[in-house]
């Protein structure tokens, strides 16, 4: 690796990183493009097309129009995305579609190497051929460099500070003023990449094609940052750092610092282009996926940075740096050139892994192998002969350190202030020879509290005593009996004692999380019960208020209130957010300025104070997809969803990409009503909910205290069930009444038709009847006159029977008619063919039937059997006297569904129908009686045809149905066999 003047090369500390690749659903690993919109969806240019992300699931997108590499993407102000692909065009993606963008000609624009949106004035800019092109909100094109470097190529535009834009030329980088006017910053070949530095210097940062990074001062100076054996490719900048991607490395470049550099010991295998999202994450697109770098200026140290084991355990600071104390030895963190790197201590010093204790004057005390040891002025001190004791200790009120070697039997040491400028504070001094109760627990912690109690704490025992009475021992003997023990049931152990600022001594425990002194007894801390483990480490005193509680999981800020159900408020608590790696926190330090250090199994966790503050926002929450009865819905419009069939099922997202652990959801179905918390991911799913108007809200938190304050929403109406509609309502009234109506008429007309029934009948009696008994009173009248001839005579008489005969058989007719038994179609034509027996005598025309074999049954109301028995009679009449048939033929036969045929067919003379429709014919033959047999067709709706033509015969036929209530489908027509009737 090679570095510029004062540039050193500087590992790069551990960070939290996660990946998104093809495994969560990136069509391919290579990434590409990456953008932000307003929303807050991350997309995703890859060599496959465009992606979104909204923090749950990649989602592909215009996958038909875009099914090519992206090489830039934009967001416009109105959260239109441009897509320059590798052809050269743009693409602008509109819904799940994607439409080349024309240029200032009118034509598509092509060759465009870079594409950039300025969110202050929602310009577009676009590097297409040689030209920079700008397209203004108003919808006009220009070329601002057109005359600033003739001649020459545009290679890359990016923002810059006060609303200008860096522009990077063949020949150099120069800013583009918002104001209008060009100022070339410095002439510099192969650069591909420019930023602003970041604060009150007003340099640029120049990324060089050959691995270099340069950095452009305001007098138009260049100092080499950083030379690398690698290919540049893009800048961002975050805060206070300018972090640049290498084809295989990623630096880090911060004023008054040395360059750091994060390489494949990192997970860094490949850059790409990044992005800083609205949370502050670092996003960084390489050929393995994309990489988001939640807070990376929070970094962790183990023993790839000089330190004997990743596993810590006690953390101390005095002027020296940051001492460390691992499970492979001690360790220290100190900085050069603005970083931090680990010293490992050689085997000839001691291998510390207990706890430091830092007394008055900034020395520390610990103690190795049976030892007291003391680092002070850069130099140890040991005290003591080696041995197989294991000892604790803990700084008193007055800045001295008392210090216990042994288990159940031990020695009690103290120590003393140093004198001014001496190198030692001298041997502790022995205090107490102890005897304690209980079981062996070797160095069971120490604290003397405020109150002048000192406690230590043996296995599941916490005892007390007074410190005055243990310093005037000068090392006698304090037996186990001078102590007031208190049993911490389940603890198994106490990890850790010390004192809250409002006084009061608190535990932490091994298996029982933690616990408080009341002041007659201890008792658990019952907000303890929150951790995700009873097992609790530490407690650290905070510079900020309250004191700092940690344990396998979690790590808060808490402040003591017994008034509260927890026992204490929190008023801070770490997390991935933060940049951590793992809250499982054996020890922490604040330091005075609000930096934190964390003691970890993954090494020391350094959180800047910067990182503690950043507020954390409550995240945007949108509404990505409704799916009724599965099936995949707009969600730009309300919904109507019909009653008993309305699963809903509405998926929500939290745009929050830096910490998903912390979202905590909320919905309701109506504004007024309440809210209830969303156990796991945001989908609801609702079923059967009742008529009305609905809408469901989603709101979200990463704090548990602030909410999105616009909530995320769809709204939806449940109808009613169709027969409490009011249309149904009113439509069932309107039915019942109609329905009523319609039997109160139907009633009316059946005896409407019964009366008219009987009047016909009772007309028919009177027209045959009375003009048959009429003429017989009129021919007998005549036969008894004597003046008459006899043979005159007997033509009366024989008259007088025929007429008798005629209304004999008219009277049969009606009587059979009103027969219960002469409903059926077969009675029908028995009485049809007896009837026309008696009109086709023997030696005249032959009757001949053609009727079923085998009849249905089918029951005929009086109305239609009467009438058609008319018809039929009146036919066969007109046959028989005016015809002057060979044979008539009479037949009977369905028609159809439902439908009947009955007709009559003669071969005699004829005659023309529409004469007889007019009359002619009735007078010239006395009367075939057409009208009548209409009339009497109509009255039934049955269809009456008469086919005849002079010399040509006539076929009546009577197309009927039977009424409804009298009809089942009949069966299928059963052809009979003409049979001649004699």
């Amino acid at each position: 690796m090679i570095v510029g003047p004062g540039v050193r090369d500087a590992a790069a500390a551990q960070r939290l990183i996660r990946r998104l690749d093809s495994a969560a659903g990136l069509p391919v690993d290579n990434v590409t493009a990456l953008a932000e919109d307003p929303a807050g969806f991350l997309w995703i240019g890859t060599v496959g097309g465009i992606c979104r992300y909204d923090g749950v699931s990649v989602r592909r997108w215009a996958e038909r129009a875009i099914y090519a590499e992206v090489r830039k993407l934009a967001v416009t102000a109105d959260g239109s995305v441009l897509a320059a692909i590798h052809d050269g065009r743009v693409m602008r993606v509109v819904g799940d579609d994607a439409f080349p963008v024309a240029g200032p000609d009118g034509r598509t624009l092509g060759e465009v190497k870079d594409l950039l949106v300025d969110r202050r004035t929602g310009a577009v800019w676009v590097v297409s051929g040689r030209a920079l092109l700008r397209w203004r909100p108003g919808g006009t094109w220009d070329e601002p460099m057109r005359d600033a470097a003739a001649g020459e190529r545009v290679r890359h535009v990016g923002a810059g500070r006060d609303g200008s834009m860096l522009v990077v030329m063949d020949s150099g980088v120069w800013r583009l003023a918002a104001a209008g006017g060009a100022e070339r910053l410095a002439v510099l070949e192969q650069v591909v990449d420019a930023v602003d530095l970041p604060g009150a210097d007003k340099g640029v940062i120049a990324a060089v094609w050959g691995g270099r990074l340069v950095e452009i001062r305001p007098d138009g100076t260049l100092l080499e940052r950083l030379k690398l054996s690698a290919r540049a490719i893009s800048l961002a900048v975050r805060g206070d750092t300018v972090w640049a991607a290498f084809d295989h490395v990623l630096a880090a470049v911060r004023a008054g610092r040395a360059v750091e550099i994060l390489g494949a010991s990192e997970g860094i295998l490949s850059g790409g282009p990044m992005l800083v999202d609205r949370e502050g994450s670092l996003w960084l697109g390489t050929f393995s996926g994309l990489l988001q770098f939640p807070e990376p200026e929070t970094r962790s140290y183990g023993d790839r940075d000089g330190l004997p084991s990743p596993h810590t355990r006690f953390l101390a600071r005095d002027e020296e740096g940051l001492w460390v104390a691992t499970w492979g030895g001690l360790g220290l963190l100190s900085e050069t050139d603005g970083l931090l790197h680990g010293t490992k201590l050689e085997s000839s010093e001691p291998r510390l892994r207990g706890r430091m204790c830092v007394d008055g004057d900034g020395a520390w005390w610990s103690d190795v192998g049976g030892r007291i040891v003391e680092r002070r002025g850069r130099a140890f001190a040991f005290y003591g002969e080696p041995s197989d004791l294991l000892g604790s200790c803990r700084t008193a009120p007055d800045g001295t350190v008392w210090i216990y070697l042994g288990a159940r039997r031990g020695r009690l040491y103290r120590t003393a202030r140093a004198p001014a400028g001496a190198a030692t504070a001298g041997a502790p001094a022995l205090v107490a020879e102890l005897e304690l109760p209980g079981e062996d627990d070797p160095g069971p912690p120490l604290l003397e509290d405020r109150a002048g109690r000192f406690w230590i704490a043996p296995g599941e025992r916490l005892c007390r005593t007074d410190a005055a009475v243990l310093r005037g021992l000068a090392g006698a003997a304090l037996p186990a009996t001078r102590w007031t023990c208190d049993a911490l049931p389940g603890a198994l152990f106490v990890s850790d004692l010390q004192e809250t600022p409002a006084g009061t001594p608190w535990a932490a425990t091994g298996r029982a999380g933690l616990w408080r002194w009341t002041g007659a007894r201890w008792e658990p801390l019952p907000g303890s019960r929150a951790f995700p483990s009873p097992v609790a480490y530490g407690i650290s005193p905070s510079p900020t208020g309250g004191v700092w509680v940690t344990s396998a999981g979690a790590a808060l800020r808490v402040e003591e209130r017994p008034d509260l159900p927890d026992g204490w408020r929190v008023l801070e608590r770490l997390h991935h957010w933060h940049g951590l790696l793992t809250t499982y926190c054996d020890d922490l330090i604040e330091d005075e300025d609000g930096s934190l250090w964390l003691a970890t199994a993954t090494g020391v966790q350094h959180l800047p104070a910067a990182v503690r503050r950043a507020p954390i926002e409550p995240p945007p929450v949108v509404l990505v997809e409704a799916r009724v009865d599965g099936e995949v819905l707009a969600v730009d419009r309300a919904l109507e969803l019909p009653f008993r069939r309305n699963r809903l099922e509405l998926h929500f997202a939290a745009l929050t990409f830096r910490d998903p652990t912390l979202l905590r959801y909320r919905f309701r179905l109506s504004s007024d009503a309440g809210w209830t918390d969303v156990v796991g991911r945001p989908v609801l799913q609702l079923v059967d909910l009742a008529p009305g108007a609905y809408r469901a809200e989603v709101v979200a938190s990463l704090d548990g205290a602030r909410w999105t304050p616009a909530p995320a929403g769809l709204s939806f109406v449940v109808l009613r069930p169709w027969y409490l509609e009011p249309w149904a309502v009113a439509s069932l009234a309107l039915a019942v009444a109609a329905l009523l109506y319609a039997a109160y008429r139907m009633r009316l007309a059946s005896l409407l038709r019964l009366e008219r029934q009987r009047a016909r009948i009772a007309m028919d009696l009177h027209d045959e009847m009375g003009s048959g008994l009429g003429s017989i009173a009129l021919l007998g009248s005549m036969a008894a006159d004597g003046d008459v001839p006899d043979g005159e005579r007997r033509s009366h008489a024989a008259r007088i029977a025929e007429t008798a005969t005629e209304l004999g058989r008219a009277l049969g007719d009606i009587v059979w008619s009103l027969r219960a038994r002469s409903g059926t179609l077969q009675a029908l034509a028995d009485q049809l063919l007896a009837r026309g027996g008696a009109l086709f005598p023997g030696g005249g025309a032959d009757l001949v039937a053609d009727l079923p074999e085998a009849w249905p049954p089918l029951q005929l109301t009086l109305p239609v059997r009467r009438n058609l028995q008319l018809i039929a009679l009146e036919a066969l009449h007109n046959a028989a006297r005016h015809a002057s048939a060979k044979r008539v033929v009479l037949g009977l036969a369905p028609a159809g569904l439902r439908r009947w045929r009955l007709w009559v067919h003669d071969d005699g003379s004829g005659f023309d129908v529409a004469a007889a429709d007019a009359g002619a014919e009735a007078r010239a033959t006395g009367g075939l009686g057409l009208g009548s047999m209409r009339k009497r067709a109509e009255e039934i709706g049955a269809h009456l045809g008469v086919d005849s033509r002079p010399g040509g015969g006539t076929r009546v036929t009577v197309t009927f149905r039977p009424t409804a209530e009298d009809v089942a489908a009949p069966p299928r027509r059963a052809h009979g066999r003409a049979r001649e009737i004699t």
